[in-house]
C-alpha cells in the first residue's frame, strides 16, 4: 500500500516526457523485487528443506540483485533526464542574467546622465 502511494506520488510529479519510461521501469522492477523478496523469505523459513538457506541465497544473489539493478538503473537514469533539464534551464537563466546584467551596466548610466541632463537644464531656470 505504502509502495503504492509512493509510485503514484512519483507518477504524478512527472514533469518532462523523457522520465515516463525511467518510471515505468522503476514501478515494474519494483514489484518484481518485492514478490522475489517474498520468495527469499518463504524459501528461507522452509523447514522441510534443509537447502532452505543456500536456495534463499542463491535467489538473494542472483534473480534479486539483477531486479535491484534494473531498479537502480532506471532510477540513475530518471536523474539523468533531470540532470539535463536542470542544465538547459540554468545555462538559459545564466545567459539571461548574463543579458540582463550587460545592459544594467550600460542602461543605468545612460539613464542617469540622461536624468543629471535634464536636471541641469532645469536648475539654470532658477
Amino acid at each position: 500500500m505504502v509502495s503504492d502511494l509512493r509510485w503514484k506520488w512519483a507518477q504524478n510529479n512527472r514533469t518532462w516526457p523523457e522520465e515516463d519510461q525511467p518510471l515505468a521501469t522503476m514501478q515494474t522492477s519494483w514489484a518484481r523485487y518485492f514478490t522475489i523478496d517474498g520468495q527469499i523469505r518463504a524459501k528461507a523459513k522452509d523447514m522441510t528443506d534443509t537447502q532452505r538457506i543456500v536456495d534463499a541465497e542463491r535467489i538473494s544473489t542472483g534473480i534479486s540483485n539483477k531486479t535491484f539493478g534494473t531498479f537502480t538503473g532506471a532510477v540513475d537514469q530518471l536523474g539523468t533526464v533531470n540532470r539535463a533539464y536542470f542544465a538547459r534551464t540554468y545555462a538559459s537563466e545564466a545567459d539571461s542574467l548574463t543579458l540582463y546584467t550587460t545592459l544594467c551596466l550600460v542602461l543605468f548610466p545612460i539613464i542617469g546622465l540622461a536624468a543629471l541632463w535634464g536636471v541641469s537644464r532645469r536648475l539654470k531656470d532658477f
